[in-house]
């Protein structure tokens, strides 16, 4: 009985259409993480080509695949940047606006930041800041910026 992956050439081939799979998987979702199996797929298939047991090829894409993925993948999403990048509404955190009206825990005070209007909150549920007075953002609450007075 002839086992599939007793062929060099088929074996070469299966490790070259996997590594392809996961480089369009990876080309896809940008998730920096099926990239690395792709790597252990090449080392697999390099090592089919120097005539390696299949055994011992799947070992290869094992161990290159895990290692490349514990230790390289923080590094790669450190130094591109992956997950980072805000949204519009987290640009606003640490921005300055003005108070248009009084704002209070009801919820009812509106913030004009740069062009845009927003409904506003104060920090602490007893705070109180005035119509005109200078604030910054401190975070998003569904459609409502928290905010606290900046003191001159």
């Amino acid at each position: 009985m002839n086992f599939i992956f007793e062929s060099t050439v088929c074996q070469v081939v299966f490790w070259l259409v996997l590594a392809l799979v996961f480089a369009i998987i990876e080309a896809i979702t940008l998730g920096l993480t099926t990239i690395w199996f792709a790597g252990g797929s090449v080392a697999a298939l390099i090592s089919g080509i120097l005539g390696a047991e299949f055994w011992l090829q799947f070992i290869i894409f094992l161990c290159v695949s895990i290692v490349l993925l514990a230790f390289t993948r923080k590094i790669f999403i450190k130094k591109l940047g992956i997950g980072n990048n805000k949204t519009n509404t987290m640009t606003l955190i640490g921005e300055r606006g003005k108070a248009m009206s009084d704002i209070n825990f009801d919820g009812a005070g509106r913030v004009r930041v740069g062009t845009q209007e927003w409904s506003a909150m104060p920090q602490n549920d007893d705070d109180v800041i005035k119509a005109g007075a200078d604030v910054e953002i401190l975070e998003i609450k569904g459609v409502k910026v928290i905010v606290r007075e900046i003191v001159k």
